[in-house]
């Protein structure tokens, strides 16, 4: 938004503040900006509605009403809406009212033309995409939806959870020279408001917006179209009935995501393409799997790409798009372009990222041409997929690429060591198990960088006698996190306390006379090996790795007299640094200890 336009708003906006919540002066800015430039059009500008209107002694709910009706009359698609935004949720309280006159009446609204009031009203939608109440797509991800639409003459372009309606806005600004044919869905009145007037002040005239529910009566939906687009929320928990819509299965309840992109497909023309946006967890969700398996063993993905997090103000999750093909190419026919650029970002704000119009370029050239380059992009056919559980992480393969080429000569971690899960302890459990404690309880914050911090109050006793060889700790055990925001792993000393893991740890008990702990501790503390863990590692705020799986991870096959002299090396010099720094620390408190003295403090 333009300086100019920012000091309106921002004054519009102070005289309400105190009298309405952030996400409701929001609206009503945009109820006063779409009807300020109403009133310029030829069919309003006999209307006169400046502060000497408001002063004759009518209620001001009434004056207000009395200006919505006007407008709504000349756009019927709009009718109730005005009123939403501006009067009928406030009327009850008469300096409400106040507020609202006196932010319509500012002289400054005089100094705009139509063309300036759209320009407002335009930066008021698509640069709202950081408040909760204002459903809009972030800019980066528009402008990607749009370039990779298919784009014909004609074309129909169907926007599912169209929220304020900046897509097909952007859809008509893109691609205006193609005549398309617009159509939205979106359950929230607000929004379903907005997005018409956003339509209508940019003169999107073959266009339609629905209000209504995504999953009702989508079984009986015939109109197709050429693309669909879907920004869903994410995760969203909704109770879905069975029907053919869903051929390949129902989601979960707590996570509606693929039942969202079965509702796109069903929407499309058998040579239709669509993109959604996806969380991270969405694209390798165990609950999922039945459903990426029928999608993708029909052949209907296209390809994946990987976004940045942050690319929402109200979230810093990680987020892909998907995009489905009914008529894929010879080239991709069945094969997935995955495509991974979240790391190729910039900072548009403290809580949000985008994309340059330089990494946008380089996705979509990716994408139309199939074309692969290392740690960016790469080509995965669907029996790999199936091997790997039909998981949809692009950098997992790309991850897997590097791993191959950097890691020749390999073994399993399961050909060295052993992997024992922690247990599990329910609340009530613990309170019992902590009568009579022989070992300590180790949990994630037990788990420091170079050592183990043990808490006396976290002492228990075993449950079972199976409990000894399986999740007591023994030296030169590797302790690794298996469920946090970070991985940590530690190397048990030999000056252990005796101690039981929790299930959100794992042990990694290596065979000391095939491969050296510390040598593997090493290379698991390395980019190399953190790109490993990754391939087994699920989550995005909470990273769980899968203890099932650790086992099959690829490690560095060395001659194994070699391996073990270098693993005494490591394990030598890393007493001899925790001594050093023991011997500091003590240095320090003598030395602190003295200047106290010298200073009488």
């Amino acid at each position: 938004m333009v300086e100019r336009d920012e000091r309106l708003v921002y004054k519009t906006s102070d005289l309400m503040r105190g009298h309405f919540q952030v996400e409701e002066i929001v609206k009503v800015n945009i109820g006063i900006v779409f009807i300020k430039w109403s009133l310029k059009q030829e069919q309003l500008q006999s209307c006169c509605f400046d502060y000497k209107y408001f002063d004759d002694g009518e209620p001001l709910s009434s004056k207000l009403r009395s200006i919505a009706n006007h407008v709504e009359e000349c756009y019927p698609v709009l009718k109730g809406v005005l009123l939403s935004l501006l009067p009928n949720r406030f009327e009850q309280d008469q300096s409400n009212m106040s507020a609202i006159v006196n932010a319509f009446t500012l002289p400054d609204w005089e100094e705009y033309s139509a063309d300036e009031l759209q320009t407002m009203f335009n930066a008021l939608i698509t640069e709202a995409d950081g408040q909760d109440d204002i459903y809009s797509t972030p800019e980066s991800i528009r402008t990607l939806m749009n370039k990779l639409i298919k784009p014909v003459k004609n074309m129909s372009v169907a926007d599912l959870f169209s929220g304020a309606g900046s897509c097909l806005a952007s859809v008509y600004s893109e691609h205006k020279n193609l005549n398309p044919i617009l159509y939205g869905e979106e359950i929230n009145f607000d929004m379903y408001g907005i997005s018409n007037m956003l339509l209508i002040i940019n003169g999107v005239s073959n266009a339609q917006i629905a209000q209504r529910n995504v999953y009702t009566n989508s079984e009986n939906d015939c109109e197709k179209f050429d693309n669909v687009l879907m920004d869903s929320p994410f995760a969203l928990s909704v109770s879905i009935e069975d029907s053919p819509v869903y051929k390949y299965g129902l989601p979960s309840k707590s996570s509606a995501d693929w039942a969202n992109y079965q509702i796109a497909l069903r929407k499309l023309k058998d040579t239709g393409r669509a993109i959604a946006t996806i969380s991270m967890g969405g694209l390798n969700r165990a609950s999922d799997v039945k459903i990426r398996e029928g999608i993708i063993k029909d052949d209907l993905i296209e390809a994946v790409i990987m976004l940045p997090s942050s690319m929402y103000a109200n979230t810093a999750i990680p987020t892909a798009l998907l995009v489905f093909n009914k008529e894929k190419s010879e080239k991709t026919e069945n094969r997935v372009i995955m495509i991974d650029a979240s790391e190729q970002y910039i900072r548009k704000n403290r809580r949000q990222n985008g994309l340059t119009n330089e990494t946008i370029n380089k996705i979509v050239d990716a994408f139309n041409n199939a074309t692969e380059e290392e740690r960016f992009s790469t080509i995965v056919d669907t029996g790999t997929l199936e091997k790997n559980e039909f998981n949809l992480n692009a950098s997992f393969y790309l991850n897997a690429q590097l791993i191959g080429q950097q890691l020749r000569d390999s073994i399993t971690l399961r050909d060295v060591a052993e992997i024992l899960p922690g247990v599990q302890v329910t609340a009530s459990d613990l309170d019992v198990l902590k009568k009579n404690a022989t070992h300590y309880f180790l949990n994630v914050r037990n788990i420091q960088d170079d050592s183990i911090l043990y808490e006396e109050e976290d002492r228990i006793r075993d449950k079972k006698v199976n409990w000894y060889g399986k999740y007591d700790i023994q030296a030169g055990d590797i302790i690794m996190t298996t469920k946090g925001t970070t991985a940590k792993a530690v190397i048990v000393p030999d000056d252990f306390n005796p101690s039981f893991i929790s299930n959100n740890l794992t042990i990694i008990r290596v065979n000391k006379e095939k491969y050296s702990p510390y040598v593997l501790l090493k290379y698991l503390k390395s980019e190399l090996g953190k790109l490993v863990l990754d391939s087994v590692t699920t989550g995005t705020g909470v990273r769980i790795i899968n203890a099932s799986k650790l086992g099959n991870i690829e490690i560095p096959k060395y001659d194994v007299e070699k391996c073990l002299q270098i693993g005494e090396r490591i394990k030598a010099s890393s007493l001899e640094y925790l001594k050093r720094i023991e011997a500091a620390k003590k240095k320090l408190e003598l030395e602190n200890k003295e200047i106290d003295k010298e200073l009488e403090i």
